[in-house]
């Protein structure tokens, strides 16, 4: 039989079949344009931004002077590309306040290439917007006074599976971080249209630091109601070490405590005003 099959492979047959060969080549190469084209396309383009930073009133405020303690914050996100991005898209962001030049808050930390990821539930059209926040623990402060701080939101869109989306070029990719300059109120809770008191001139600990412990506290801003003012230290833990009523200006024993930096705080009922000081006995 084999034989047989082998005998009708005449050479007009190879020439008719190699015709064939040669006339299929031009139907290939488009074929194979059309796949890759097809491809190409599947690549998604867009423009992902930061597109607000959201703390009325352009402000953040820390809830609590202890270590892991925490303030919100919350941003919106948006998709000004012309493409559309889809369910289970990956979105990359990450916090950054300076409050020094060699520390920084950090989220989600430990550096400033660690990032945050959640996954798109609902697919994101050209110009629609996604809104993060929540509560962010933070472990360091930018000082135990208010004071502005800079905030960076940093933001990408990824998804490494098919129908991939193309890095961000040069020309969209500067949109992707958003910085803005905001109130940061520590713990004392001071309000909107609350001034921030001079602690030099209204109140003083001194010696500062102190050898034996003992501190003298002189302030201008004693409450007629003796009950309201109140002298609270904290450790760098903010674990509270001692409480006191000030009912006039006096000193305070701290020679029980060890070495090291404390935090008085003064609070008269409508104003908390703190400052560090140190024992080196």
């Amino acid at each position: 039989m084999l034989a047989v099959k082998y005998d009708f492979l005449t050479f007009d047959t190879l020439k008719i079949i190699t015709k064939m060969k040669i006339n299929l080549l031009p139907i290939l190469s488009m074929a194979a344009a059309i796949f890759f084209s097809t491809n190409a396309s599947a690549q998604r383009h867009i423009d992902w931004s930061v597109d607000e930073i959201l703390v009325p009133p352009s402000e953040i405020r820390q809830t609590d002077f202890q270590q892991g303690s925490q303030f919100k914050l919350s941003f919106v996100l948006k998709n000004k590309g012309a493409d559309t991005a889809r369910v289970g898209d990956s979105v990359f962001y990450r916090i950054v306040v300076p409050i020094s030049q060699s520390q920084a808050i950090l989220i989600p930390g430990p550096t400033q290439n660690t990032y945050s990821v959640t996954v798109l539930s609902k697919e994101l059209a050209p110009n629609d917007t996604l809104i993060i926040g929540g509560s962010y623990n933070i472990n360091l402060f930018p000082s135990n006074s208010s004071m502005e701080v800079n905030v960076t939101v940093v933001s990408l869109l990824m998804n490494r599976g098919a129908d991939s989306i193309a890095a961000e070029d040069n020309s969209t990719n500067a949109n992707n971080a958003l910085s803005e300059n905001l109130n940061w109120y520590v713990w004392q809770g001071w309000g909107v249209g609350v001034h921030n008191v001079d602690a030099e001139t209204n109140f003083t600990v001194y010696p500062n630091p102190s050898n034996s412990g003992i501190f003298h506290i002189n302030s201008l801003l004693l409450n007629p109601n003796s009950s309201e003012n109140q002298i609270k230290v904290f450790d760098i833990k903010g674990q509270l070490v001692y409480s006191t009523e000030l009912s006039q200006n006096q000193s305070i024993d701290l020679s029980a405590l060890n070495n090291g930096i404390y935090f008085v705080e003064f609070n008269n009922g409508l104003i908390k005003e703190t400052t560090k000081v140190s024992i080196t006995k």
